[in-house]
C-alpha cells in the first residue's frame, strides 16, 4: 500500500518477500518518527514492509462517490477513507492506474504515486486482492479537523494478497497491522487522500494503541 509523500504511499511495487504499501491506502509514505516490526522499535524505513494495500470496509463494487450533504465532518471523512480502499482494490485488480475510481477518492501528489504504483504492479503482472479470510479492516481517528482540511489517524489490519495474474500465484501473503496518518482535503464538498504515511507496522494481528 503506498502514498504520497510516505515511505508506504499505497501502490508500491512490493518484493515478494514482505521486507518492503498502502493504502491502500494511501501512496506515499513517509516521515515516519519510530515505526516498530515484528514487536521491535526501528526508526529504519526500509525495515518496514509495505502492505499488500490500505484498508477499510471493503465492498465488491466502486462506485462514483458523490459529494456528502448534511453529514458530519467525522462520518464524510470516515466515508471518504472506506471509498479510498475501495477504489485501492478495484484500481489493483487488474492493475489499472486510469481506473475513473481513483480521481474520486485521492488528489494531488497521493493520486500521482497511487497510478504510478498501480502502473509498476501492472509491469510485473502482479494484482492486489482480497485473500479468502477476508478481513481486511480499518478505524480511523480524528486527530485535526478544520474547514478545507484534516489529519487523521488510521489503523488496518492487512490481510491482502499480492498475486501473479498469469499463474495465479500467491507471491505475498503476510498479514500485518499497520498505523498511517492521512492528510485529508475537502474539494467541491468532498474529501480526498492528500498523502499518506506509515507511523508503525506490527506483524500479525494487533493494536494501534502503542
Amino acid at each position: 500500500m503506498e502514498f504520497a509523500g510516505e515511505r508506504m504511499s499505497f501502490p508500491n511495487a512490493r518484493p515478494a518477500s514482505k521486507a518492503a504499501v498502502v493504502a491502500v491506502v494511501a501512496v506515499a509514505l513517509l516521515t515516519a518518527g519510530c515505526a516498530t516490526v515484528s514487536g521491535k522499535a526501528t526508526t529504519d524505513d526500509s525495515a518496514i514492509p509495505e502492505p499488500n494495500i490500505a484498508i477499510a470496509s471493503v465492498q465488491t463494487s466502486v462506485a462514483t462517490v458523490a459529494p456528502v450533504v448534511d453529514v458530519a465532518p467525522e462520518t464524510a471523512i470516515a466515508g471518504a477513507i472506506d471509498a479510498f480502499w475501495v477504489a485501492y482494490l478495484a484500481a489493483h485488480d487488474p492493475p489499472n492506474p486510469d481506473h475513473p475510481a481513483l480521481n474520486d477518492v485521492a488528489i494531488g501528489e497521493e493520486l500521482a504515486l497511487l497510478k504510478e504504483r498501480i502502473s509498476a504492479r501492472r509491469r510485473v503482472g502482479e494484482s492486489i486482492r482480497r485473500s479468502e479470510r477476508d478481513a481486511f479492516t480499518s478505524t480511523v481517528r480524528i486527530r485535526s479537523l478544520a474547514a478545507e482540511s484534516s489529519v487523521v489517524e488510521v489503523c488496518v489490519f492487512d490481510d491482502l494478497v499480492i498475486v501473479d495474474i498469469l499463474s495465479g500465484r500467491v507471491v505475498n501473503d503476510e498479514v500485518g497491522t499497520y498505523r498511517f496518518e492521512m492528510s485529508m482535503v475537502k474539494r467541491d464538498g468532498r474529501w480526498l487522500v492528500g498523502s499518506n504515511r506509515i507511523v508503525s507496522y506490527r506483524a500479525g494481528v494487533d493494536t494501534c494503541e502503542r
